[in-house]
């Protein structure tokens, strides 16, 4: 895999990191929380965002916002 296609993923994840990151703060999620979601890439050309265990609360909250019937 070219370094470029890498580097894009890595970007993405942290791009997408930063956005859930936004939400969670919005939503009144615990800035300690907030801090452990981080973006990241494997080698390959996928980026990837881990996700502390959320609470029960946040994620309700989460699901609510989804229209009804979305697919990902």
């Amino acid at each position: 895999m070219p370094v470029q296609d890498h580097q894009q993923a890595a970007v993405d994840g942290h791009q997408a990191a930063g956005e859930l990151r936004r939400l969670l703060t919005d939503l009144g999620a615990d800035p300690e929380l907030v801090q452990r979601v981080s973006g990241w890439a494997d080698l390959g050309e996928h980026g990837y965002v881990y996700v502390p265990p959320l609470p029960v609360e946040v994620v309700e909250h989460l699901t609510r916002l989804l229209p009804e019937g979305a697919v990902w």
